[in-house]
This record gives structure tokens, C-alpha cells and sequence, in this order.
């Protein structure tokens, strides 16, 4: 069977819930989705809340993470509200039987999880603005200031929305929905559903892993660069303390890249294979777009572990600025101790 001409299934034959996955299966998959989103929405906050309090944090590189951190908040929130379970349910409803321009709707906003997948392109696209700031920073020290004003900033990140909407865009203009078969249906891109689907998956997934890889070797050899030439000098003042903070921060992002390239390739990899293959089976190309969206979620979720882990400063920040209680609570204990061993 064609993926690429695969539709919504016509209700009277409740085909989706009895050939595309077991039911079960299907529901583990949607617990399993609302689950790492619920996980991801309290991580992600957690950022934001200890960037937002913390003032030491109050620079580009924090504000730009916590802006990753705000579009990773987005795709779990998509991913619990856009479900394409919720789309059959209500247009295998009798009481919307006739309601076509609900039916409308649902086709162009949760058909196809259009709307996940831009969430999930802001995000990809502010981490690459991250690894950028973190480049320039790095390696063009002497154009930083000029390059990343507040305003510049603002730019960059409404240029990132722009793009990663106007990806999706398309899709959900052509959307349609045929009220004599009850299905949804892209209207105009049947014959150049291949090569659309192709050029965008290169947009989101190719270019921006190219950016990423090739900025960050950029970076770590520019501070292997400044750490020989420290060596060579004999210095141990405040610079080099500079170094060392600048390759905690690069070690933690770099580590968010690997990851989204580690999480987001197997994903790619079943989407060209869905859209390339004519001979897929219904319940591989089904199976493979309820395990899509499970494994982009988890990468919306395990960038706050990784900052747990990995980020001095957001450790800081939580224990003294968000939790204050429990460093005082661990002085207190501290003090204790102390006076009964005197």
C-alpha cells in the first residue's frame, strides 16, 4: 500500500482501530506520549523558572536556552492536545456526521500531527540558534557584540518561528476533508508529495545536524587552540577559569546535540521510508507514526536532565534561587554536626 496515498480510514469500517495497530498497543503508545509530555512540561518549567530567578544567569546563552526550553514546553503541550485519536473520535461521531466544517478543521490541525511537527521544528531550530551564539561567541569573539544585541536576539528568534511554522503551512492550507468518504485528503500534492516531503525533511533534520556538527568541531578546536597556548604562557589567571566554564557549557550542549541527532535520525530514517516505499503495510506505516512522535517527545524531555547533570550554573541556580530552603535546611544540618562533634 502507498504511504503517501494513505488516508484518514472511513468511519463505518473503523479500519484505524482494527488493522493499523492492536488497540492496546495503540493506547500504550498515547499513555506512554502523555506521560514524557507531562514529564517534559515540569523539566522544562524547571529551566525556565531557574534561568528567569537566577540573575547571575541573566545572559544571551541562558536566554536563548530557556527559550529552547519554552518551545520543548510546546511540543509536549502539542503532543497531548494534537492526537489523531481525538480526530477520529470526533469524526466517527455521528452527532458531527454532517458538521463539515468541523470536520475541516480537524483534518488540517491534527491530521498528520502537522502541528507537533512545527512545535517540534522550533525546537530544533533554537537549538541550532544556541549553538550558533555559542560559535560566535567562541570562536568571533570580537563580532559577539555586535552580532548579538537584544534586539538581534529578538530577530533571530521571530525569524526561527517564522520558518518553522511556514514548513507546516503548506500542508495544513491544502488539508481537506471529503465528506462522501469521511477521509482526510491532501489536496494537489499527490504527485509531488514525494519530493515536498523530501526538501523539507532536509530543511529540519540535514541542515540543521550539518550546522551543529560542523560548528561544534569549529568550537573545540578553538578551545583546544586557547588551552595550548595557556599551557605555553604558564597562565593560571581568571582566564583560564574563563576556559574552563566555557568548556562546561560547550560539553552540555554538545551532549543536547548528539542527543537530538542520536533521537531525531532513527525518526527520519522511518520517514523517508514511509514515503518511499510502495509495498509498506498499512500497520508498519501506522505503527511507524505512532512510534515518530513518541521518540520526538523524548527529546523535548531529557534536555532539563542533561542541564541537571551537565550545567554547574543550573544547578546553582535551582538549589540557591529555586529550592532555597533545602540549602538552608543542609547548613542547618551542616552546623549541627558540627557542634556535636565539638
Amino acid at each position: 500500500m502507498d504511504p503517501n496515498n494513505v488516508t484518514n480510514p472511513t468511519c463505518s469500517s473503523s479500519i484505524w482501530l482494527t488493522n493499523a495497530l492492536l488497540p492496546e498497543l495503540e493506547y500504550v503508545f498515547f499513555c506512554v506520549q502523555v506521560a514524557l509530555s507531562i514529564i517534559g512540561i515540569l523539566g522544562n518549567s524547571l529551566v525556565c523558572i531557574t534561568i528567569a530567578k537566577a540573575t547571575f544567569m541573566h545572559n544571551v546563552t541562558n536566554f536563548l536556552i530557556a527559550h529552547l526550553a519554552v518551545a520543548d514546553i510546546l511540543v509536549c503541550v502539542t503532543i497531548i492536545i494534537f492526537q489523531e485519536r481525538y480526530m477520529y473520535m470526533y469524526v466517527c461521531s455521528p452527532d458531527l456526521d454532517n458538521n463539515t466544517a468541523m470536520n475541516e478543521i480537524l483534518c488540517k490541525f491534527f491530521h498528520g500531527k502537522r502541528i507537533i511537527w512545527a512545535a517540534c521544528n522550533i525546537s530544533i531550530f533554537s537549538m541550532v540558534g544556541v549553538t550558533v551564539e555559542r560559535y560566535v561567541g567562541i570562536v568571533h569573539p570580537l563580532k559577539y557584540p555586535r552580532l548579538f544585541t537584544q534586539a538581534k536576539v529578538g530577530l533571530m528568534i521571530a525569524v526561527i518561528w517564522t520558518i518553522s511554522l511556514s514548513l507546516k503551512i503548506p500542508y495544513l492550507v491544502v488539508s481537506s476533508y471529503d465528506s462522501s468518504t469521511h477521509q482526510c485528503f491532501k489536496e494537489g500534492l499527490s504527485n509531488t508529495n514525494t519530493t515536498v516531503a523530501s526538501f523539507t525533511s532536509i530543511l529540519e533534520f540535514v541542515l540543521p545536524a550539518v550546522i551543529l556538527l560542523g560548528c561544534y568541531r569549529k568550537i573545540l578546536i578553538s578551545l583546544q587552540r586557547a588551552a595550548r597556548n595557556q599551557q605555553q604562557d604558564n597562565n593560571h589567571a581568571p582566564a583560564n577559569e574563563l576556559l574552563v566554564a566555557r568548556r562546561r557549557v560547550i560539553k552540555m550542549l554538545l551532549v543536547v546535540a548528539m542527543i537530538y541527532i542520536l533521537i531525531w535520525l532513527p525518526i527520519y530514517c522511518l520517514f523517508w521510508i514511509s514515503i518511499s516505499s510502495k509495498d509498506l503495510s498499512f500497520e508498519v506505516y501506522h505503527a511507524s507514526k505512532a512510534i515518530k512522535p513518541t521518540v520526538a517527545v523524548f527529546n523535548s524531555v531529557v534536555n532539563p536532565f542533561v542541564y541537571a547533570f551537565k550545567y554547574k550554573e543550573f544547578q546553582r541556580g535551582v538549589r540557591y534561587h529555586v529550592f532555597p530552603s533545602m540549602c538552608r535546611s543542609r547548613k542547618v544540618t551542616a552546623a549541627v554536626i558540627t557542634v556535636m562533634k565539638d
